[in-house]
């Protein structure tokens, strides 16, 4: 029963930090512009930089920045949007403090009995 309890706990956690860091990823990174190989129709080719049957090489990437991430918000927030972000990651430390500890006396508790 003892180690049951402390498995399912255990297990618990561990599944909502993995939840947590597979999903932090996704959120946090912007998309790029996928990157094409065909010319473009309207802009007609200069004599010298046509390649193999003449296909235009890229001649630069561009790169999409996500407006509802982390870094826009703090870039672009006012003090009440900074103030909640601080706030929000002040309280999401202190609950998973206090969830490691309730783990951790639990299972000495449970050790105990």
């Amino acid at each position: 029963m003892l180690n049951t309890l402390r498995l399912r706990g255990i297990s618990a956690i561990l599944s909502v930090a993995l939840l947590l860091c597979a999903a932090a990823p996704a959120a946090v990174f912007a998309q790029t512009a996928p990157a094409t190989d065909a010319p473009a129709a309207s802009a007609p080719a200069p004599a010298g930089d046509a390649g193999p049957a003449g296909i235009q090489a890229p001649t630069s990437t561009v790169s999409v920045e996500n407006p509802y991430g982390p870094q826009a918000l703090w870039k672009n927030g006012d003090f009440v949007a900074r103030g909640t972000l601080v706030i929000l990651v002040i309280m999401s430390f202190s609950t998973w403090y206090v969830m490691l500890t309730k783990l951790y006396e639990q299972t000495r508790l449970f050790s105990q009995a």
